[in-house]
């Protein structure tokens, strides 16, 4: 024991905890981590708000705060349309504070999180190498390249440049500063090695309150981050308790507590009846709750393909993902449970020797599980990949330092590999330019998915090009006669074009569909009374 003490020290000092190692060779791996996270997103300032923005940024009245008064924060924080992701909402109103609607301060933040999330990442994964392996070579060489491989990865830009998805951000950061400091704080805790007068272990109590209050600051920012006591749980069986049985038994009684205390968070993001809640929230869905938890399964294998070839031609803002009926329709979703149970097996047999790939795959599948199963969210979106795929890298990356036998090689493939996926973000990067550009990409992938027309249909009436508008919003009707939006915009396009006969029917439709869609009310008003106008006129 007191062997196993010294080397989690050792391993302390290995990871950079000392200020020299710090300043050192660390410093410059993070100021590399910097420059390049600002290289490939730096023309992604003037990128417009869309989609979700307008709700919880554009329309949020909350967030427009003339002052730093309590009030004024307490209703930006918990009066805006995500009452619980209060963190999020402040950084919204401060963003408005100081630039009102400016785009670019908020893409400067979302940047900022982003580069700070690559090296709080290379950071944990440096010191967890040593606690895993102590004597495990170029442990800053593997920390750096799989950092930096999550932090140009292609699949991260819905994550970065889509303004509203700070929340997906911000919750990561604080999730895995969380793991870092607790993992910090452990190390410093073992006092065996430690001479007298060493104030190491006063540094363990800092790092824990820290961890505490970065945990606070996760939950806040997004729900996602309810899985924390868990990994923290895990964490700290894997690398400090050697996963031994007998720890699991003496400490069942906290773990329990633990448990309640995620079940008391699920019960509060519900608000109310659980079961009800999940159950009601398919009623506005195309889709069973069966059909989803079918269809996630192909969803999640085809995440494990983004991540593996991230060409910009597979991403999209709005994947239309076929949906899974049964296990065998289409076959590929038995094939994908089996897959994803093959994927836990080996995480499970892992353990032994490879420990620290095991608790990758683990964190992988199970920073899915609350987005990716049973709550009636929409079927896929490539941000809820941020948190997930954060330490996945660090298993390919090992792999080519062991397999390849020439250190020169395996740099300059891993170094390939980062050009390769750097070129592709900042491509990705230059279809979020416009609106116009990013939903003409959605069309062109989805062609038969009615909203991204809609949306696509509103920037060419905003952008002056209402002929198009209307060719557009036209086939959002055909492909969802249900919708709404479809309806109400394209009886805005043709009030433009000065059709109000062939309008008002939509905007009617739209308030049949969607009663409380005062838009659309307000829309119908407005052509009425146009019409009346005309008739007037006319009788003249």
């Amino acid at each position: 024991m007191q062997k196993e003490i010294c080397e989690k020290e050792s391993a302390e000092q290995q990871a950079g905890c000392s200020g020299t190692g710090f300043i050192g060779r660390d410093f410059l791996a993070l100021l590399f981590l910097s420059a390049i996270t600002i290289t490939i997103y730096s023309h992604t300032l003037g990128s417009p708000f869309v989609l979700d923005d307008s709700a919880n940024i554009l329309k949020n009245q909350y967030i427009r705060i003339a002052d730093l008064k309590p009030e004024s924060l307490y209703n930006a924080a918990f009066k805006s349309l995500r009452i619980k992701r209060p963190v999020s909402n402040i950084s919204f109103a401060l963003n408005y504070y100081i630039g009102h609607y400016n785009v670019l301060g908020y893409h400067v933040v979302n940047i900022f999180i982003h580069m700070a999330s690559g090296m709080v990442l290379y950071l944990f994964l440096r010191i967890t190498l040593n606690i895993s392996s102590p004597t495990r070579p170029q442990a800053r060489l593997i920390s750096f390249f799989a950092a930096l491989i999550w932090l140009v990865h292609p699949v991260q830009t819905q994550s970065v440049t889509y303004i509203v998805q700070r929340m997906t951000g911000m919750a990561a950061l604080f999730y895995l500063l969380t793991m870092l400091l607790y993992a910090k704080a452990r190390v410093a805790n073992q006092q065996g090695c430690l001479k007298t007068g060493d104030k190491r272990p006063a540094r363990a109590y800092l790092y824990f309150i820290g961890a505490f209050f970065s945990a606070i600051i996760a939950l806040g920012s997004k729900e996602n981050a309810a899985t924390l006591p868990f990994f923290l749980i895990l964490y700290e069986w894997f690398f400090f308790q050697d996963m031994k049985r007998d720890w699991l038994k003496r400490n069942g009684v906290y773990f329990l507590g633990i448990f309640s205390l995620f079940l008391l968070l699920v019960f509060i993001y519900v608000g109310g009846n659980p079961v009800a809640k999940i159950l009601s929230q398919y009623q506005t869905r195309d889709f069973s709750l069966v059909q989803r938890l079918l269809t996630e399964s192909r969803v999640v294998i085809y995440y494990l393909t983004l991540l593996a070839f991230p060409h910009p031609s597979r991403l999209n803002l709005e994947h239309d993902f076929p949906l899974s009926y049964s296990l065998t329709d289409p076959v590929s979703t038995i094939l994908s449970i089996l897959s994803i149970i093959g994927i836990m097996v080996a995480g499970m047999l892992f353990a032994g020797k490879e420990r620290l790939w095991s608790f990758c795959i683990l964190w992988f599948l199970g920073n899915l599980v609350l987005e990716s199963s049973f709550i009636g969210l929409e079927i896929i979106f490539e941000h809820r990949l941020y948190l997930p795929s954060m330490l996945i890298f660090i298993i390919p990356v090992t792999l080519f330092s062991r397999v390849i036998k020439s250190e020169y090689a395996a740099k300059g493939i891993l170094c390939l590999f980062i050009m390769v996926f750097s070129i592709w973000t900042y491509q990705r990067n230059q279809i979020w330019k416009d609106e116009i550009t990013l939903f003409t990409d959605c069309v062109q992938k989805s062609p038969n998915k009615a909203r991204p027309h809609i949306s696509l249909g509103i920037a060419l009436i905003r952008a002056g090009r209402n002929d198009e508008a209307i060719i557009t919003l036209f086939k959002a009707v055909q492909l969802n006669p249900k919708s709404a939006s479809a309806h109400n915009s394209y009886g805005v396009a043709l009030s433009i074009a000065g059709d109000i006969e062939q309008a008002i029917p939509h905007f009617e439709e739209a308030i049949r569909i969607l009663p409380i869609y005062e838009e659309a009310k307000h829309n119908l008003d407005k052509a009425l009374a146009y019409q009346k106008e005309d008739e007037r006129i006319d009788r003249r």
